[in-house]
């Protein structure tokens, strides 16, 4: 199945997440004057290429670096 295909099944979950995780980091903005420094994504789906992806471009600039750990 090509790509773009794939992807498209999961776009409103990827959505979802991204809004999750920008709210998240506004709340720590919000707490603690140098907000985030790291995005560390784990579990089984955190391995999605596209999600990878998605996260990195969205919030990887600045000061965040998103990590992804892999599995042992």
């Amino acid at each position: 199945m090509p790509p773009e295909i794939m992807k498209g099944f999961f776009v409103d979950l990827f959505e979802k997440i991204t809004s999750k995780v920008e709210e998240l980091v506004n709340a720590a903005k919000s707490k603690h004057p140098s907000g985030v420094d790291f995005i560390f994504m784990v579990g089984g789906f955190s391995e999605s290429p596209f999600l990878k992806a998605i996260i990195k471009e969205k919030f990887e600039h600045g000061n965040i670096t998103v990590l992804v750990p892999r599995r042992p």
